[in-house]
């Protein structure tokens, strides 16, 4: 299935697409296996940029099974600029899924690339949230650009608040602007509500007072936390009016 291409040893375009989706599979499927051999062997084969995003795959693959220096020699033989950041990122989320922390921290600081290193450091603040240690997570977080800090305060918030500090989880949520802490206190409402606090939930909701019905997810929530049905289907029109205005 070669093609045509208009230089002799222009290899560029000798793989069909075809081609490349089995060799992805087969990567990831060898990965899976922790056949980092076979894996580098086949995600080799597939030209970039494509390759990026499947180097980071298999070296997550790879470091769940332990083997994070495999999963990062494979990174550095095949991946090119930076998708080896980007490889080296998901080994660090990798570490943090199972808490393996001062070497995750170690791998993360050695990345130069801002989105990368941001991708690792908030793993790693959330495994640090998910563990209870509330004060390394806050650090880990301050290390994120600011623009892509939110989702990860969230997260920190919400592992705070499933574990009965429901007020340090408001505070939390109070210091965001006005989106962030509106969206924020609504994954708080719902990470309570998951965990059978419903009172949590509520004290949480109230927080948004009249602005709940400007965010679906908290108004589902409220629903859930047991309010009557006509105020919960007043916020939801609330929300859809605002929403037809906007269009």
């Amino acid at each position: 299935r070669r093609r045509h291409t208009r230089f002799k040893c222009d290899w560029s375009s000798d793989v069909c697409s075809s081609d490349l989706h089995v060799r992805s599979v087969l990567a990831q499927a060898y990965a899976a296996d922790g056949d980092a051999v076979r894996a580098k062997a086949f995600a080799a084969a597939i030209p970039s940029p494509a390759r990026g995003e499947l180097v980071a795959q298999i070296v997550k693959l790879i470091a769940d099974k332990g083997r994070t220096h495999d999963a990062m020699t494979l990174a550095w033989d095949v991946a090119d600029g930076v998708e080896v950041h980007f490889a080296m990122a998901a080994a660090v989320t990798s570490m943090a899924e199972r808490d393996i922390f001062a070497d995750g921290h170690a791998l993360a600081d050695l990345i130069i690339n801002r989105p990368a290193q941001d991708v690792a450091f908030a793993a790693l603040a959330r495994a640090h949230a998910r563990a209870g240690d509330f004060d390394a997570a806050l650090e880990t977080a301050s290390r994120i650009d600011v623009v892509r800090r939110a989702r990860t305060m969230t997260a920190i918030a919400v592992a705070r608040a499933t574990r009965g500090d429901v007020a340090g989880a408001l505070q939390a949520a109070r210091a965001m602007n006005e989106n962030e802490r509106a969206l924020a206190l609504a994954d708080i409402a719902e990470g309570l509500l998951a965990a059978g606090d419903t009172a949590g939930a509520k004290v949480v909701l109230a927080e948004l007072g009249d602005t709940v019905g400007l965010v679906p997810r908290a108004v589902v929530a409220w629903a859930r936390a047991g309010e009557d049905r006509k105020s919960t289907r007043l916020k939801l029109q609330s929300h859809l009016n605002l929403v037809c205005r906007l269009l």
